[in-house]
């Protein structure tokens, strides 16, 4: 720091009240510049990691009909109170806290495989912002791998997996899928071991560990990375609920909302549809248990 530059801080730490000159103040800056630059570079790299590292979010939304009761007439709603066999119907409060039973979501993660977590891998930091960025000029096109970076997935990538069964002890260990050519693939643990290996659409086995898989799409490169696990159920609930909302539409209108978070818009659109898709086939069957149960009732009175 100059002495001018010295004098002014001393003379307005001193008495704040008066003015500072121009010129002194432009010292401060001169002086501090090397400390003014580190923080603006700082804030800067870290602002670009926040926004390469950072994942969008989509929502989907639905709507139910709460169901109406299902009511009985006569002699036969006497004979049902008495057998203590209960209604069909529920509230609307009831149905919407069925809507994140585990009753419910269970055949959803069944269908969609949502115990399986599949994510390509991506270059450290930035790589996975560079894949968002990605724009295919026809469907099904893969980005090129920068040159000694072919293991890295840089956009385009894809991954389902039809089954995947894993030991109890296993649940929960990540595996890496690697891509070979025309569909085939090598499945390795983290030390770089071939567990199996198989093609897009069979059933592949791993004898040492237990591991079952059927891979239903595979679009990558060969030599791209893929790292797969299989999740225990109660945690993929739990991730589950806490991404869903479910709530009515209005003030007693029967009408039930659902908004589901994902940063895949194609999936967060399946699991609102799948989701009301199993809801309204288990009020199905629960009715028809139900009717099943009066008959019971009606005929042993």
């Amino acid at each position: 720091m100059t002495e001018s530059s010295a004098a002014a801080a001393r003379q307005w730490a001193g008495n704040p009240s008066e003015e500072v000159n121009l010129r002194d103040f432009l010292d401060l800056l001169v002086s501090g510049r090397r400390t003014i630059g580190g923080v603006t570079a700082i804030v800067f790299v870290l602002t670009l990691a926040y926004v390469a590292t950072s994942r969008p979010t989509f929502e989907a939304r639905g709507s139910l009909q709460a169901e109406a009761p299902l009511t009985d007439a006569g002699a036969f709603s006497e004979a049902q109170a008495t057998l203590g066999v209960a209604s069909a119907g529920k509230s609307t409060s009831a149905q919407m806290q069925l809507l994140s039973s585990k009753r419910v979501l269970d055949p959803v993660i069944e269908d969609m495989s949502l115990d399986v977590n599949v994510r390509p891998d991506y270059f450290p930091l930035f790589g996975e912002y560079i894949a968002r960025g990605f724009k295919p000029e026809s469907a099904g096109d893969i980005a090129d791998a920068w040159p000694g970076f072919s293991r890295w997935a840089w956009g385009g990538e894809k991954l389902e997996i039809d089954s995947m069964v894993v030991r109890a002890k296993e649940l929960g260990t990540t595996y890496t899928l690697v891509a070979r050519e025309g569909g085939s693939f090598d499945v390795t643990d983290r030390w770089g071991t071939v567990l199996a290996s198989g093609r897009q659409g069979q059933e592949v086995k791993s004898a040492a560990t237990g591991l079952s898989l059927v891979v239903k799409t595979l679009k990558a490169r060969p030599g791209t990375h893929f790292s797969l696990s299989k999740q225990p159920r109660g945690e993929v609930i739990d991730d589950l609920r806490s991404r869903l909302v479910v709530d009515e539409l209005g003030i007693k209108s029967g009408v039930i909302g659902i908004t589901f978070r994902s940063d895949d818009p194609e999936e967060a659109e399946a699991f609102v549809n799948a989701l009301m898709a199993s809801f309204i086939e288990d009020n199905r069957v629960r009715q028809v248990s139900v009717t099943n149960d009066i008959q019971i009732g009606r005929a042993h009175v």
